[in-house]
């Protein structure tokens, strides 16, 4: 049996912020081991929480994620993000 994950991602992301809306704790602690104005890619970075967070304290940040709706619904609902 094959798994499409990219349908699988895209349902589960239809139902909003299934993780909550603010960084994750590993995020925020992350913060203290980049040089200020790093470049920090984020894989599958689902609907943005952590990646809208490291930009939004002073990163360069590449995110990305298999869910179209991820995208749609990225950083926090914030149209003109840093990312």
């Amino acid at each position: 049996m094959t798994t499409d994950m990219k349908a699988y991602w895209n349902e589960r992301f239809e139902n909003g912020a299934i993780w909550g809306t603010e960084a994750c704790p590993s995020a925020q602690m992350a913060v203290d081991y980049f040089k200020d104005g790093s470049a920090i890619l984020v894989p599958g970075c689902g609907y943005g929480r952590n990646s809208s967070y490291l930009a939004k304290t002073g990163y360069v940040v590449d995110a990305y994620d298999i869910s179209e709706i991820c995208f749609t619904e990225s950083c926090g609902g914030e149209p003109k993000s840093p990312l």
